[in-house]
């Protein structure tokens, strides 16, 4: 095994003998290169494969992590079974589930049958009402089973925590009679077992001998306790991460846990990985900055010998169509200059929503581009259901869509009758619209579901009338408040900030028109729909994806790097977000979430803001974002974007710039 690549602080790590070890590992710093080197070490030095227990947070990571120790090794042995926690969750109970009452052969539910099992559960405890949001209990029994407790009713004053509360009982029971677990309780179940069956605990201690855990910022309370346990008070437990890094409080992760790790065995020892592998002296200088205002982390200053690099540039913008189109043309730049290929820029956002500015200036220069982590603006569901609606409008005769929303948001016109509606259209040769008028007299469809279609029709017959030249904004704006869309969607997702990210894009869509309308005021709602037919095409091309410019959310960001990097909307409001800051400790993790999208950028790192923002299809004035005024003078330049093209005083836009740079500046 040739460590002779490693700094002294990661030789350091990876020969560090017996007992609990935590690497600090900062970005950039090359941890997995360590955790991997310090497995193959252990398997060098005579530790068979099966006593080894290293965890991944997901399977690609625990593939990667695996690749590199079999590199390393050059087939003088083989690697451990590297896998995730809830991988090692299935294999624990497939051998002990029966002492919990669970057969081995239990089936693993997946949400689709959660939700079933949970509007049944509703139903027999006389719950009922199509307004009931089976994803929000759900997701507040998850959060307690990431806790190991059952779900806290609380005063009573929150409807949805007591109800949770109530039926959680009765949704265990229900699985337990189904044989099934769901996706938490390969962690709770697990740690159950081993609190409640020494037996069972031991003879895994044995198995694991040395346990070692990456990304360990991300654990929640039931995966540290499962730690706890299977490493005893003075295990050979390593365990990497970076609290400064930890951005899924929301999915349950607990940055404490680095914390407890050494009150837990306070004879660990603490190795800090500082130096960075991926970004010049002045980008890490910028993220040392920001991040140093948290407070309760542990202490570390990313240092490199890549040199100083160019400054970090914040670039004001006097709108979000003015942001899209300075990034992308300095991208244009870049690759013109033949410094970069697309697939080296990426540009970063805080929301999915931001993406379709970009999109489509991207599209206008004529640039590939791939979206990480989500679909195309146009492909998303809420994005798909708004526009068939506005098909429809448009269209009567346009099926698909009107198959699409003819009950959605739910209206009663259920599965049954929609099949005879369609099969009627089939059997006379008539439109579906037609037989739809008429639907009391189709057979089987009963009267209440027939006044449900025929009243859904007058109602698409009103908002036609609507829609005019010059109003098409305003009217989609009307048509989402009249059908409840944003409602639905806050009702379809059992994650509430997930819920808001959906109404935000059914938002874009508005914006989208009111910018489409201000480009061609004569224009009607069929060229619009043309237009948005267009832009969201699967682009077929096989040309590399190296090619592609890179959209993505910081949050799918994360682990990744890229030559040029640009951080668009550091605004109060957005970046950091204002729904995040009203959770305790909030504040703190869109500050990490600032510094993992700061320390993806290796060579240049460009932050945006812009003076005003289109929002629901309104002019919103916006502030510069808290973490601009965090950033040293020293290693920040300003500039400010060119006016944007198009009729107007293009002085006075010029000026208008330079008021929203100065407002940066002020905030220093």
């Amino acid at each position: 095994m040739d460590a002779s690549r490693l700094n002294p602080r990661q030789k350091e790590a990876v020969f560090h003998g017996d007992g609990p070890l935590l690497i600090v590992a900062g970005a950039g710093t090359g941890k997995t290169r360590t955790l991997a080197f310090r497995i193959a070490r252990l398997v060098s030095d005579g530790v068979p494969p099966d006593q080894i227990l290293a965890v991944a947070f997901t399977n690609k990571a625990a593939d990667e992590l695996r690749g590199r120790v079999r590199s390393i090794l050059r087939g003088k042995g083989s690697p451990p079974p590297i896998s995730t926690f809830h991988s090692f969750g299935v294999r624990v109970l497939r051998q002990d589930a029966e002492r919990l009452g669970f057969k081995r052969n239990f089936t693993i539910y997946d949400t689709s049958d959660q939700l079933s099992v949970m509007r049944e559960v509703a139903r027999e405890s006389h719950v009922v009402g199509r307004d009931l949001d089976a994803k929000k209990l759900l997701w507040i029994i998850s959060r307690a089973k990431n806790d190991g407790v059952a779900p806290d009713p609380g005063d009573g004053s929150d409807e949805y925590r007591l109800l949770a509360a109530q039926l959680y009982p009765r949704y265990a029971a229900a699985l337990r009679a189904y044989n099934a677990l769901d996706f938490d309780d390969l962690l709770l179940m697990t740690l159950r077992l081993f609190r409640d069956e020494e037996r069972v605990l031991r003879a895994w201690k044995k198995r694991a001998r040395h346990i070692l855990v990456d990304e360990f910022q991300d654990t929640n309370h039931v995966q540290y306790d499962l730690v706890r346990l299977l490493a005893g008070r003075s295990g050979n437990l390593t365990v990497v991460g970076d609290d400064d890094q930890s951005i899924y409080g929301w999915r349950g992760a607990a940055p404490g846990n680095i914390h407890g790790f050494v009150r837990d065995w306070p004879q660990t020892k603490v190795i800090t990985l500082d130096q960075n592998y991926r970004s010049t002296c002045t980008i890490l200088t910028a993220a040392n900055a920001v991040i140093e205002n948290n407070p309760h982390r542990r202490p570390k200053n990313l240092w490199s010998d890549l040199g100083e690099g160019v400054p970090v540039t914040v670039l004001a913008c006097r709108a979000g169509e003015d942001e899209a189109s300075a990034v992308v043309e300095r991208i244009v730049s870049l690759i013109a200059e033949k410094r970069c290929r697309g697939g080296d820029c990426a540009v970063m956002f805080r929301t999915n929503a931001q993406s379709r500015l970009f999109e489509d200036a991207l599209r206008r220069a004529g640039l590939r581009y791939v979206v990480i982590g989500g679909m195309r603006f146009y492909d998303r569901k809420e994005v798909r259901d708004l526009v068939a609606y506005l098909s429809c409008l448009h269209n009567p005769r346009d099926e698909v869509s009107l198959l699409r929303i003819l009950n959605y948001p739910p209206r009663g016109i259920g599965r049954e009758t929609v099949h005879r509606l369609q099969a009627a259209s089939l059997a006379g040769g008539r439109p579906l619209v037609e037989v739809m008028k008429g639907a009391a007299s189709v057979e089987g469809v009963a009267e209440r579901q027939a006044g449900a279609v025929t009243g859904f029709l007058a109602r698409v017959e009103e908002m036609r009338r609507w829609f005019r030249p010059g109003s098409l904004a305003e009217a989609t704006r009307r048509l989402v408040g009249a059908v409840g869309l944003e409602e639905a969607l806050l009702r379809s997702v059992k994650d509430r900030d997930a819920g808001h990210r959906k109404v935000e894009n059914v938002r874009e869509v508005v914006s989208a028109l009111a910018a489409f309308e201000r480009g061609e005021p004569r224009a009607d709602l069929g060229d619009y729909l043309a237009a948005a037919n267009l832009s969201g095409r699967e682009d077929e091309s096989e040309e590399p994806a190296a090619d592609s410019v890179v959209l993505l959310t910081v949050h799918a960001a994360k682990g990744l790097e890229f030559r040029h990097a640009f951080l668009a909307g550091f605004e109060e409001g957005l970046f950091p977000h204002e729904r995040s800051c009203l959770a305790p400790g909030g504040l703190e993790e869109e500050r990490r979430l600032a510094y993992v999208g700061m320390t993806r950028a290796m060579e240049s790192l460009t932050i945006t803001y812009t003076g005003e923002r289109t929002r629901w299809a309104r002019e919103v004035v916006c502030e510069p974002s808290r973490f601009l005024a965090e950033l040293p003078e020293d290693a920040v330049r300003f500039e400010q974007a060119s006016a944007a093209e198009g009729p107007g005083d293009a002085e006075d836009e010029a000026r208008i710039a330079g008021e929203y740079l100065a407002r940066i500046r002020s905030r220093l």
